[in-house]
Protein backbone atom coordinates (compact mmCIF):
# COMPACT_ATOMS: atom_id res chain seq x y z
CA UNK A 1 0.00 0.00 0.00
CA UNK A 2 2.36 2.35 0.89
CA UNK A 3 5.14 1.36 -1.74
CA UNK A 4 2.74 2.51 -4.37
CA UNK A 5 2.27 5.80 -2.53
CA UNK A 6 6.06 6.34 -2.18
CA UNK A 7 6.16 5.12 -6.52
CA UNK A 8 3.59 7.66 -7.00
CA UNK A 9 5.97 10.90 -5.27
CA UNK A 10 8.71 9.53 -7.21
CA UNK A 11 6.96 9.33 -10.60
CA UNK A 12 6.23 13.19 -10.51
CA UNK A 13 7.72 15.73 -12.19
CA UNK A 14 8.27 18.21 -9.51
CA UNK A 15 10.50 17.75 -6.70
CA UNK A 16 8.75 15.44 -3.96
CA UNK A 17 8.37 17.82 -0.81
CA UNK A 18 9.46 16.81 2.29
CA UNK A 19 5.80 17.40 3.69
CA UNK A 20 4.74 14.72 1.68
CA UNK A 21 6.96 12.44 3.02
CA UNK A 22 6.41 13.21 6.38
CA UNK A 23 3.19 11.69 6.08
CA UNK A 24 4.93 8.41 5.59
CA UNK A 25 6.50 6.35 8.31
CA UNK A 26 10.29 5.65 8.38
CA UNK A 27 9.44 2.25 8.59
CA UNK A 28 7.54 2.22 5.41
CA UNK A 29 10.46 4.34 3.55
CA UNK A 30 13.25 1.77 5.07
CA UNK A 31 10.99 -1.16 3.62
CA UNK A 32 10.92 0.68 0.34
CA UNK A 33 14.17 0.47 0.29
CA UNK A 34 14.60 -2.78 1.39
CA UNK A 35 12.26 -4.11 -1.14
CA UNK A 36 11.93 -1.65 -4.74
CA UNK A 37 14.16 -1.86 -7.50
CA UNK A 38 17.79 -0.06 -7.60
CA UNK A 39 16.71 3.15 -9.23
CA UNK A 40 13.62 3.76 -7.11
CA UNK A 41 15.59 3.02 -4.25
CA UNK A 42 18.73 5.31 -5.09
CA UNK A 43 16.27 8.09 -5.98
CA UNK A 44 14.21 8.00 -3.03
CA UNK A 45 17.91 7.78 -1.28
CA UNK A 46 18.93 11.06 -3.05
CA UNK A 47 15.48 12.81 -1.79
CA UNK A 48 16.07 11.76 2.12
CA UNK A 49 19.95 12.65 1.51
CA UNK A 50 18.42 15.97 0.67
CA UNK A 51 16.45 16.75 3.12
CA UNK A 52 18.87 15.26 5.89
CA UNK A 53 16.64 12.52 7.17
CA UNK A 54 18.39 9.65 6.00
CA UNK A 55 19.98 8.44 8.83
CA UNK A 56 16.81 8.29 10.61
CA UNK A 57 14.89 6.20 7.91
CA UNK A 58 18.18 3.90 7.43
CA UNK A 59 18.50 3.37 11.01
CA UNK A 60 14.49 1.36 10.60
CA UNK A 61 15.77 -1.39 7.61
CA UNK A 62 16.62 -4.94 8.77
CA UNK A 63 20.81 -5.48 9.49
CA UNK A 64 21.81 -7.46 6.81
CA UNK A 65 20.05 -5.39 4.10
CA UNK A 66 21.44 -2.39 5.90
CA UNK A 67 24.68 -3.49 5.49
CA UNK A 68 24.34 -4.28 1.67
CA UNK A 69 22.79 -0.62 1.14
CA UNK A 70 25.31 1.37 2.97
CA UNK A 71 28.33 -0.73 0.91
CA UNK A 72 27.09 0.08 -2.26
CA UNK A 73 27.13 3.61 -1.61
CA UNK A 74 30.46 5.36 -2.36
CA UNK A 75 32.59 7.00 0.18
CA UNK A 76 31.72 10.55 -0.96
CA UNK A 77 27.89 9.66 -0.55
CA UNK A 78 28.51 8.17 3.45
CA UNK A 79 30.60 11.32 4.02
CA UNK A 80 27.74 13.59 3.56
CA UNK A 81 25.28 10.68 4.90
CA UNK A 82 27.29 10.73 7.71
CA UNK A 83 28.07 14.44 8.28
CA UNK A 84 24.82 15.18 10.30
CA UNK A 85 21.87 12.95 11.87
CA UNK A 86 20.93 11.42 15.69
CA UNK A 87 23.93 10.78 17.34
CA UNK A 88 22.70 7.35 18.28
CA UNK A 89 21.47 6.40 14.67
CA UNK A 90 25.13 7.64 13.30
CA UNK A 91 27.34 5.58 15.19
CA UNK A 92 25.05 2.56 14.90
CA UNK A 93 25.50 2.91 11.05
CA UNK A 94 28.80 3.92 10.87
CA UNK A 95 29.75 0.68 12.50
CA UNK A 96 28.22 -1.12 9.97
CA UNK A 97 30.09 0.27 7.07
CA UNK A 98 33.40 -2.30 5.94
CA UNK A 99 35.55 0.72 6.77
CA UNK A 100 34.35 2.64 9.72
CA UNK A 101 37.37 4.14 10.38
CA UNK A 102 38.46 5.54 6.88
CA UNK A 103 35.11 7.04 6.90
CA UNK A 104 35.07 9.02 10.46
CA UNK A 105 38.64 10.35 9.25
CA UNK A 106 36.94 12.07 6.42
CA UNK A 107 34.47 13.47 8.43
CA UNK A 108 34.33 17.31 9.02
CA UNK A 109 36.80 17.87 12.20
CA UNK A 110 33.85 18.80 14.32
CA UNK A 111 31.22 16.01 13.19
CA UNK A 112 34.32 13.50 13.90
CA UNK A 113 35.13 14.62 17.21
CA UNK A 114 31.56 14.32 18.64
CA UNK A 115 31.13 11.10 17.06
CA UNK A 116 34.77 9.88 18.50
CA UNK A 117 33.47 11.16 22.04
CA UNK A 118 29.98 8.96 21.90
CA UNK A 119 31.68 5.75 20.42
CA UNK A 120 34.67 6.00 23.24
CA UNK A 121 31.57 5.09 25.45
CA UNK A 122 31.75 1.54 25.94
CA UNK A 123 29.17 -0.81 24.13
CA UNK A 124 25.77 -1.65 25.11
CA UNK A 125 26.27 1.68 28.09
CA UNK A 126 23.43 4.20 27.77
CA UNK A 127 26.23 6.72 26.22
CA UNK A 128 26.38 4.79 23.34
CA UNK A 129 22.80 5.12 22.42
CA UNK A 130 21.73 8.54 24.06
CA UNK A 131 19.93 10.95 21.90
CA UNK A 132 21.77 14.35 21.86
CA UNK A 133 19.26 15.82 20.24
CA UNK A 134 17.02 17.60 23.52
CA UNK A 135 14.52 20.48 24.28
CA UNK A 136 16.20 22.59 26.83
CA UNK A 137 15.69 26.20 28.36
CA UNK A 138 17.75 28.34 30.79
CA UNK A 139 16.23 27.85 34.03
CA UNK A 140 16.24 31.74 34.59
CA UNK A 141 13.99 32.35 31.92
CA UNK A 142 10.30 33.24 31.93
CA UNK A 143 7.50 30.62 30.73
CA UNK A 144 6.24 33.42 27.81
CA UNK A 145 9.31 33.47 25.94
CA UNK A 146 10.33 29.41 26.64
CA UNK A 147 6.33 28.62 24.84
CA UNK A 148 7.68 30.57 22.14
CA UNK A 149 11.33 28.58 22.18
CA UNK A 150 9.17 25.55 22.08
CA UNK A 151 6.67 25.93 19.87
CA UNK A 152 9.33 27.02 17.09
CA UNK A 153 11.59 23.79 18.02
CA UNK A 154 8.35 21.38 17.96
CA UNK A 155 7.91 22.16 14.48
CA UNK A 156 10.54 19.85 13.13
CA UNK A 157 11.63 18.01 16.64
CA UNK A 158 9.47 16.08 19.22
CA UNK A 159 9.36 17.14 23.01
CA UNK A 160 9.40 14.54 25.47
CA UNK A 161 9.95 16.69 28.34
CA UNK A 162 11.59 20.12 29.23
CA UNK A 163 14.97 20.72 30.63
CA UNK A 164 15.89 22.88 32.56
CA UNK A 165 19.87 23.96 32.54
CA UNK A 166 22.16 26.76 33.83
CA UNK A 167 25.00 28.61 31.41
CA UNK A 168 27.32 25.59 31.66
CA UNK A 169 24.75 23.11 30.52
CA UNK A 170 24.10 21.47 34.14
CA UNK A 171 20.90 19.96 34.40
CA UNK A 172 18.69 22.12 37.21
CA UNK A 173 15.12 20.88 36.48
CA UNK A 174 12.73 19.17 34.67
CA UNK A 175 8.95 19.96 33.83
CA UNK A 176 6.49 19.05 31.23
CA UNK A 177 4.81 20.63 28.08
CA UNK A 178 1.52 20.57 30.46
CA UNK A 179 3.20 22.26 33.47
CA UNK A 180 4.63 25.17 30.99
CA UNK A 181 1.34 25.97 29.18
CA UNK A 182 -0.84 26.25 32.40
CA UNK A 183 1.74 28.51 34.42
CA UNK A 184 1.75 32.77 33.87
CA UNK A 185 3.82 33.98 31.43
CA UNK A 186 5.57 36.30 33.46
CA UNK A 187 6.67 33.01 35.72
CA UNK A 188 10.20 31.98 36.20
CA UNK A 189 11.11 28.70 34.84
CA UNK A 190 13.08 28.34 38.34
CA UNK A 191 10.11 28.33 40.05
CA UNK A 192 7.98 25.76 38.53
CA UNK A 193 10.45 23.14 37.65
CA UNK A 194 10.66 19.59 39.70
CA UNK A 195 14.25 19.75 40.72
CA UNK A 196 14.20 15.80 41.75
CA UNK A 197 15.21 14.75 38.77
CA UNK A 198 16.03 11.63 38.44
CA UNK A 199 19.00 10.92 35.79
CA UNK A 200 21.50 8.11 34.55
CA UNK A 201 25.00 8.25 33.86
CA UNK A 202 26.46 7.70 30.18
CA UNK A 203 28.42 4.83 31.75
CA UNK A 204 25.57 2.79 33.07
CA UNK A 205 24.44 -0.18 30.89
CA UNK A 206 21.83 0.12 28.33
CA UNK A 207 19.80 -2.43 30.56
CA UNK A 208 19.93 -0.94 33.67
CA UNK A 209 18.41 2.36 32.26
CA UNK A 210 16.08 0.72 30.41
CA UNK A 211 15.16 -0.76 33.75
CA UNK A 212 14.93 2.78 35.35
CA UNK A 213 12.19 3.99 32.31
CA UNK A 214 10.37 1.14 32.72
CA UNK A 215 9.94 1.37 36.47
CA UNK A 216 8.71 4.77 36.52
CA UNK A 217 7.11 4.98 33.48
CA UNK A 218 9.07 7.67 31.96
CA UNK A 219 9.17 8.81 28.87
CA UNK A 220 12.64 9.72 28.56
CA UNK A 221 15.37 9.53 31.43
CA UNK A 222 17.97 12.24 30.97
CA UNK A 223 21.80 11.43 30.84
CA UNK A 224 24.64 13.49 32.57
CA UNK A 225 28.70 13.34 32.83
CA UNK A 226 29.91 13.34 36.90
CA UNK A 227 29.58 17.76 37.23
CA UNK A 228 25.75 17.26 36.22
CA UNK A 229 26.22 18.76 32.84
CA UNK A 230 23.35 17.65 30.68
CA UNK A 231 25.07 14.73 27.80
CA UNK A 232 21.64 13.72 26.39
CA UNK A 233 18.54 11.38 26.94
CA UNK A 234 16.85 7.94 26.28
CA UNK A 235 13.91 7.76 25.50
CA UNK A 236 10.92 4.98 25.24
CA UNK A 237 11.38 4.45 22.11
CA UNK A 238 15.29 3.24 22.50
CA UNK A 239 14.08 1.10 25.93
CA UNK A 240 11.51 -0.42 23.88
CA UNK A 241 14.40 -1.58 20.83
CA UNK A 242 17.13 -2.71 24.61
CA UNK A 243 13.86 -4.69 25.52
CA UNK A 244 13.56 -6.34 22.28
CA UNK A 245 17.21 -7.14 21.84
CA UNK A 246 17.42 -8.66 25.02
CA UNK A 247 14.49 -10.92 24.66
CA UNK A 248 15.59 -11.84 20.89
CA UNK A 249 19.41 -12.54 22.89
CA UNK A 250 18.01 -14.70 25.47
CA UNK A 251 15.66 -17.00 23.21
CA UNK A 252 19.13 -17.31 20.41
CA UNK A 253 21.01 -17.92 23.56
CA UNK A 254 19.25 -20.60 24.78
CA UNK A 255 19.17 -22.65 21.56
CA UNK A 256 22.69 -21.66 21.46
CA UNK A 257 22.57 -19.42 18.37
CA UNK A 258 23.65 -15.74 17.57
CA UNK A 259 21.20 -12.84 16.75
CA UNK A 260 22.61 -12.48 13.16
CA UNK A 261 21.20 -16.20 12.40
CA UNK A 262 17.34 -15.54 10.70
CA UNK A 263 15.76 -17.18 7.98
CA UNK A 264 16.90 -15.13 5.24
CA UNK A 265 20.62 -15.96 6.41
CA UNK A 266 22.83 -17.86 3.96
CA UNK A 267 23.39 -21.23 4.58
CA UNK A 268 27.44 -20.73 4.79
CA UNK A 269 26.66 -18.31 7.69
CA UNK A 270 24.17 -20.29 9.16
CA UNK A 271 26.53 -23.18 9.40
CA UNK A 272 29.55 -20.90 10.68
CA UNK A 273 26.65 -20.01 13.43
CA UNK A 274 25.21 -23.19 14.81
CA UNK A 275 28.38 -25.54 14.14
CA UNK A 276 30.25 -24.94 16.90
CA UNK A 277 27.32 -25.19 19.75
CA UNK A 278 26.22 -28.59 18.16
CA UNK A 279 29.88 -29.09 18.47
CA UNK A 280 29.61 -28.70 22.25
CA UNK A 281 26.45 -30.26 22.38
CA UNK A 282 28.16 -33.97 20.99
CA UNK A 283 30.94 -33.67 23.23
CA UNK A 284 28.60 -33.50 26.55
CA UNK A 285 26.46 -35.88 25.28
CA UNK A 286 29.68 -38.36 25.00
CA UNK A 287 30.25 -37.44 28.52
CA UNK A 288 26.57 -38.01 29.37
CA UNK A 289 27.21 -41.60 27.73
CA UNK A 290 30.31 -42.23 29.35
CA UNK A 291 28.50 -41.48 32.71
CA UNK A 292 26.04 -44.19 31.30
CA UNK A 293 28.84 -47.10 30.29
CA UNK A 294 30.36 -46.64 33.60
CA UNK A 295 27.10 -48.43 35.31
CA UNK A 296 26.54 -50.88 32.21
CA UNK A 297 27.06 -54.01 34.60
CA UNK A 298 24.07 -52.62 36.71
CA UNK A 299 21.81 -51.93 33.81
CA UNK A 300 22.50 -55.51 32.34
CA UNK A 301 21.28 -56.57 35.46
CA UNK A 302 18.01 -54.11 35.52
CA UNK A 303 17.39 -53.73 32.15
CA UNK A 304 14.46 -51.26 33.75
CA UNK A 305 17.13 -48.76 33.90
CA UNK A 306 17.52 -48.15 30.44
CA UNK A 307 13.96 -47.50 30.05
CA UNK A 308 13.71 -45.20 32.83
CA UNK A 309 16.92 -43.35 32.72
CA UNK A 310 15.72 -40.32 30.55
CA UNK A 311 12.61 -39.66 32.84
CA UNK A 312 15.12 -38.04 35.62
CA UNK A 313 17.21 -36.49 33.30
CA UNK A 314 13.97 -35.25 31.32
CA UNK A 315 12.31 -33.74 34.57
CA UNK A 316 15.87 -32.51 36.28
CA UNK A 317 16.25 -30.65 32.77
CA UNK A 318 13.04 -28.60 32.70
CA UNK A 319 13.31 -27.82 36.67
CA UNK A 320 16.96 -26.38 35.48
CA UNK A 321 15.12 -24.20 32.52
CA UNK A 322 12.35 -22.95 34.90
CA UNK A 323 14.87 -21.68 37.37
CA UNK A 324 16.78 -20.23 35.41
CA UNK A 325 14.56 -18.83 32.89
CA UNK A 326 13.44 -16.86 36.50
CA UNK A 327 16.26 -16.08 37.91
CA UNK A 328 17.88 -14.76 34.23
CA UNK A 329 14.37 -12.61 34.11
CA UNK A 330 14.87 -11.19 37.61
CA UNK A 331 18.60 -10.14 37.19
CA UNK A 332 17.51 -8.74 33.49
CA UNK A 333 14.39 -6.49 34.91
CA UNK A 334 15.73 -6.10 38.65
CA UNK A 335 13.32 -8.06 40.41
CA UNK A 336 16.45 -8.86 42.75
CA UNK A 337 15.30 -5.24 43.87
CA UNK A 338 12.60 -6.89 45.98
CA UNK A 339 14.18 -9.67 47.28
CA UNK A 340 18.03 -10.84 48.44
CA UNK A 341 19.30 -13.85 46.52
CA UNK A 342 19.47 -16.23 50.05
CA UNK A 343 15.47 -15.38 49.65
CA UNK A 344 14.91 -16.31 46.19
CA UNK A 345 17.27 -19.69 46.73
CA UNK A 346 15.54 -20.67 50.03
CA UNK A 347 12.37 -20.17 47.42
CA UNK A 348 13.48 -21.54 44.40
CA UNK A 349 14.40 -24.92 46.64
CA UNK A 350 11.70 -24.92 48.63
CA UNK A 351 9.85 -25.24 44.63
CA UNK A 352 12.55 -27.71 43.92
CA UNK A 353 12.14 -29.89 46.94
CA UNK A 354 8.49 -29.70 46.95
CA UNK A 355 8.04 -30.79 43.09
CA UNK A 356 11.47 -33.12 43.07
CA UNK A 357 9.44 -35.46 46.10
CA UNK A 358 6.06 -35.03 44.44
CA UNK A 359 6.80 -36.10 41.05
CA UNK A 360 8.97 -38.44 42.10
CA UNK A 361 6.46 -40.04 44.22
CA UNK A 362 3.95 -39.93 41.27
CA UNK A 363 6.85 -41.42 39.22
CA UNK A 364 7.73 -44.44 41.73
CA UNK A 365 3.82 -45.54 42.05
CA UNK A 366 4.14 -45.85 38.31
CA UNK A 367 7.25 -47.77 38.09
CA UNK A 368 5.83 -49.98 40.83
CA UNK A 369 2.47 -50.97 38.62
CA UNK A 370 4.06 -50.73 35.64
CA UNK A 371 7.31 -52.95 36.35
CA UNK A 372 6.35 -54.79 39.25
CA UNK A 373 9.65 -53.38 41.00
CA UNK A 374 9.74 -51.82 44.56
CA UNK A 375 13.91 -51.52 43.93
CA UNK A 376 13.60 -49.44 40.80
CA UNK A 377 10.63 -47.88 42.16
CA UNK A 378 12.44 -46.23 45.49
CA UNK A 379 15.53 -45.64 43.75
CA UNK A 380 13.62 -43.21 40.67
CA UNK A 381 11.88 -41.45 43.68
CA UNK A 382 15.41 -40.37 45.73
CA UNK A 383 16.87 -40.01 42.26
CA UNK A 384 14.18 -37.42 41.33
CA UNK A 385 14.32 -35.51 44.57
CA UNK A 386 18.00 -35.13 44.37
CA UNK A 387 18.13 -33.96 40.91
CA UNK A 388 15.37 -31.86 41.38
CA UNK A 389 17.53 -30.02 44.02
CA UNK A 390 20.38 -29.95 42.07
CA UNK A 391 18.72 -28.63 39.06
CA UNK A 392 17.48 -25.55 41.13
CA UNK A 393 20.50 -24.92 42.38
CA UNK A 394 22.13 -25.38 38.53
CA UNK A 395 19.37 -23.05 36.97
CA UNK A 396 19.73 -20.38 39.92
CA UNK A 397 23.51 -19.91 40.33
CA UNK A 398 25.07 -20.14 36.83
CA UNK A 399 23.13 -17.08 35.97
CA UNK A 400 24.41 -15.24 39.15
CA UNK A 401 27.95 -15.97 38.27
CA UNK A 402 27.66 -15.21 34.97
CA UNK A 403 26.54 -11.98 35.91
CA UNK A 404 29.66 -11.81 38.12
CA UNK A 405 31.84 -12.70 35.66
CA UNK A 406 30.45 -10.17 33.35
CA UNK A 407 28.82 -12.13 30.83
CA UNK A 408 25.58 -12.72 29.33
CA UNK A 409 23.55 -15.02 32.12
CA UNK A 410 21.29 -15.96 29.33
CA UNK A 411 24.42 -17.42 27.55
CA UNK A 412 24.14 -19.96 30.66
CA UNK A 413 21.04 -21.42 29.44
CA UNK A 414 19.66 -24.26 27.27
CA UNK A 415 23.57 -25.91 26.85
CA UNK A 416 25.25 -25.80 29.60
CA UNK A 417 22.37 -25.93 32.38
CA UNK A 418 20.34 -28.85 30.71
CA UNK A 419 23.46 -30.95 30.21
CA UNK A 420 25.04 -30.46 33.26
CA UNK A 421 21.68 -31.68 34.57
CA UNK A 422 21.30 -34.52 32.67
CA UNK A 423 24.48 -35.40 33.27
CA UNK A 424 24.11 -35.72 37.16
CA UNK A 425 20.52 -36.99 36.93
CA UNK A 426 22.34 -40.03 35.37
CA UNK A 427 24.75 -40.19 37.89
CA UNK A 428 22.72 -40.20 40.58
CA UNK A 429 19.78 -42.64 39.02
CA UNK A 430 22.01 -44.95 38.58
CA UNK A 431 24.58 -44.79 41.23
CA UNK A 432 21.36 -45.33 43.61
CA UNK A 433 20.47 -48.18 41.57
CA UNK A 434 23.95 -50.03 42.13
CA UNK A 435 23.56 -49.50 45.75
CA UNK A 436 20.53 -50.50 45.51
CA UNK A 437 21.58 -53.89 43.88
CA UNK A 438 24.95 -54.08 46.58
CA UNK A 439 22.14 -54.22 49.48
CA UNK A 440 19.13 -55.86 48.12
CA UNK A 441 20.36 -57.65 45.36
CA UNK A 442 17.22 -58.39 43.32
CA UNK A 443 14.85 -59.33 45.22
CA UNK A 444 12.76 -56.30 45.85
Amino acid sequence: MQNSTINKLLDKAQKVSLKSLRHISNIDLAEFLSETNPKSSTKLFKILLDYKIAVSVLSEMKTNKLKQFLNSLSKKTLIKLFSEGPMDDLIYLIELTKQPKDILKALPAPQQILLKKFMAYPKDSAGRIMQDDYFSIPYDSYVEESIEKLREYSREKFVHYIYAINSDQILQGVLSIRELAISQPQTQIKEIINSNVITASPLQSESDVAQLVSRHNFIAVPIIDNSGKMLGLITVDDVLDIIEESATAQIYAMAGLTEDDRVYTTSAKAIKNRLPWLGLNLIFAVLASSIIALFEQTMSRLIILATLKNIVAGIGGNTAIQTLTVTTRGLDTGDFRFTSFRKALTKESLSGLTTGFLLGLGASIITYFWKGSLLVSFVIFLAMLFNSILAVWLGFLIPILMRKLKKDPAVSSGVFVTVITDIFGFFIFLSLASLGLKIFGESL
